[in-house]
């Protein structure tokens, strides 16, 4: 679909009080065009929320011990240290910021149940599929 085509899809959702599938197909239109390792969020409250993975430094190790994992907090223990950008709120929508060093779930503590299960599929999705196979041009 070029440009032409999802401007027109997206103003007709809008025209037809469909805001929350234009703002899904503007979220899949982003995702499309953003750098290796940039995900932007596809749910609708949250259009400006993103986040960018490194692109590199992943040890084998890392994908049984995802797989291994059975809780939350240990799903985001494993992801933190691969954050390298993002924009996420809290609950109060305060930004959180991205500290250096060492990063505990407990950061996520105040984000909403939401946005940390779509933290954990994206870099699911990431890291088992995506940096896996080739990359486009």
């Amino acid at each position: 679909m070029d440009a032409s085509e999802l401007s027109e899809r997206i103003g007709n959702l809008v025209r037809e009080n469909m805001l929350a599938e234009a703002a899904a197909e503007i979220a899949r239109a982003r995702r499309e065009s953003a750098t290796f390792g940039e995900r932007h969020c596809d749910l609708s409250e949250y259009p400006d929320v993103y986040v960018r993975f490194a692109t590199t430094g992943y040890p084998f190790r890392l994908r049984r011990q995802w797989t291994e994992e059975d809780d939350a907090s240990g799903l985001i223990e494993l992801i933190l240290p691969h954050v390298v950008e993002w924009n996420l709120a809290d609950l109060g929508g305060q930004p959180i910021p991205l500290p250096d060093g060492e990063r505990k779930a407990a950061l996520l503590d105040d984000v909403d149940l939401p946005l940390v299960t779509w933290l954990i599929r994206e870099f699911s999705q990431f890291i088992l599929i995506e940096l896996v196979s080739p990359r486009k041009n």
